[in-house]
């Protein structure tokens, strides 16, 4: 159901009319983590209750894992870890490792936008500063969601020099009276496309609708003060919205850049007939104001393959938070798995794009 006021992006139905409910999985699974093999080290109960959902950067072989992590699932109150491995050992597919890796609480529920949850926590590059973005559940999260208010939102932290060091800097939030009455808002990620700074997210409106949009912001404070403020979202452009065969759609990962104005991002998606998750993929042109689908993966190209992906805390998941670069070609993924654990994999560009020209649209 299109939103009163929101426009779409140029190709939107040409995109969705080229989906289809096929798969072709194209991701190597390498490596699998769960709470046994976690300890951490900062927080006298060592042991989580589960990590996935991780964002993920490798630099100079190391890769560095922010996993959101809880101990619990009465309030399911989330935090973000920070653990590092070297590349070579996520690459020797080592899937079921037995190898405890020390682990530290990073971000964690203490302002009021974020009070019963950290989650779900994307980490990139905007110019040389590196940021993340995740989902706050604010203080009042429950009670607003019981009278159907807005309770969490989209928040984005600044790192300071080390892998573990982050300051709370953003909140995004529609302007009040803006005509789109959000009740959750998440899958976030910030993009600067030219002078332009754009938030992708996922917002849930009181009425049940969602809607996958790209919204202008302003840019992200690099100061390293730890005051974090209210910057408003504007100019919402919608995507895409599920295909007649899913449930819900979803940002996934962080973006890659294919050149001048043009974007490669991911997706999941929700299959209306399993409630299973699977992964697709957009090529997109951001210009201003102008947003256009260049082409979409007709098929899925990530499904639920192995065991740990089919069976957890939220069986059939998989959700894809975290990319990052390794060589020319390759990436490595890194993604929740039913809720409990994470996965790493390496998927390759070439057969991505490879994909999206049997869906390009221009």
């Amino acid at each position: 159901m299109k939103a009163p006021g929101l426009v779409r992006a140029t190709g939107f139905s040409e995109a969705l009319k080229r989906r289809v409910y096929v798969f072709n999985d194209i991701v190597s699974r390498k490596l699998f983590l769960g709470r046994d093999n976690l300890v951490v080290v900062n927080h006298p109960v060592r042991r989580v209750s589960a990590v996935f959902n991780p964002g993920v950067l490798v630099d100079n072989d190391v890769v560095h894992l922010y996993p959101r992590i809880v101990y619990g699932y009465y309030m399911y109150v989330s935090a973000v870890g920070y653990l590092s491995l070297s590349l070579d050992y996520v690459l020797e597919d080592n899937l079921y490792t037995d190898k405890l890796f020390e682990a530290e609480i990073v971000v964690y529920p203490d302002e009021w936008f974020d009070m019963v949850g950290v989650e779900d926590p994307r980490v990139y590059f905007l110019g040389d500063e590196l940021y993340m973005t995740y989902c706050g559940r604010s203080i009042d999260y429950y009670e607003k969601r019981r009278k159907g208010m807005q309770g969490s939102y989209p928040v984005t932290a600044i790192n300071t020099g080390k892998p573990n060091a982050w300051v709370k800097k953003t909140i995004y939030a529609f302007p009040e009276g803006y005509g789109l009455d959000v009740f959750d808002d998440r899958d976030a990620f910030l993009l600067k496309s030219g002078n332009n700074t754009y938030l992708f997210h996922r917002p849930t409106l009181t009425s049940g609708d969602r809607y996958l949009l790209i919204s202008r912001v302003g840019e992200p404070s690099i100061e390293r003060e730890s005051t974090a403020s209210l910057t408003h979202i504007y100019e919402p452009v919608e995507v895409l919205e599920p295909a007649p065969f899913e449930e819900k759609i979803g940002w996934a990962t962080p973006p890659v850049s294919l050149g001048r104005d043009q974007y490669l991002v991911f997706l999941h998606g929700v299959d209306a007939l399993k409630t299973g998750y699977h992964l697709f993929a957009l090529q997109l042109s951001i210009k201003s104001s102008e947003i256009s689908i260049e082409a979409v993966t007709p098929k899925y190209i990530m499904t639920l393959t192995l065991f740990p992906e089919k069976y957890g805390e939220r069986s059939f998941t998989i959700f894809p938070t975290g990319l990052s670069r390794i060589n020319r070609n390759e990436y490595l993924i890194a993604y929740g798995a039913a809720d409990l654990v994470l996965g790493l994999g390496i998927i390759n560009l070439d057969d991505v794009l490879r994909i999206l020209d049997e869906g390009r649209i221009f």
